[in-house]
């Protein structure tokens, strides 16, 4: 299955295009997102502007784009976003990193469900103290 993966260039999302890419993938994309707004909802702003360097150095495409960091209309500018994605590369299914941001989770399943994208989130709710563990090994 062809997905992209939200990349935000942190240890999370690097270890989502890790999980995608060990259970067989077909990593597209690379999606990274930056807010003008400091204070988005969604997205995580610090560093973004270094994921394309990383995504080159990893192999994967990449794409970034800006939205306006807007409670719920970063949403729909996701939405569209997500649906040229789905069009151009023809991804079947969305991976994030997410790890406790309901917020963050419940909007993209619903924009996924939208755009008939399966969604993907390895790291959902796993102990932190595990994780961070297992990061280290």
């Amino acid at each position: 299955m062809r997905v992209a993966v939200m990349f935000s260039g942190g240890k999370d999302s690097t270890f989502a295009v890790h999980w995608a890419y060990l259970h067989g993938f077909e990593v597209a994309i690379l999606l990274s997102v930056l807010p003008v707004r400091g204070d988005s909802w969604m997205f995580h702003r610090p560093m973004v502007v270094y994921t394309e360097l990383q995504a080159e150095a990893m192999g994967f495409r990449h794409m970034l784009v800006r939205v306006s960091g807007v409670k719920e209309r970063e949403v729909e500018e996701l939405a569209r976003v997500l649906r040229v994605v789905r069009d151009e590369f023809g991804v079947e299914g969305i991976v994030l990193g997410a790890l406790l941001s309901d917020y963050q989770r419940m909007r993209v399943a619903l924009v996924s469900e939208e755009l008939g994208l399966k969604m993907f989130v390895p790291q959902w709710g796993v102990n932190q103290a595990e994780y961070m563990r297992m990061l280290a090994r």
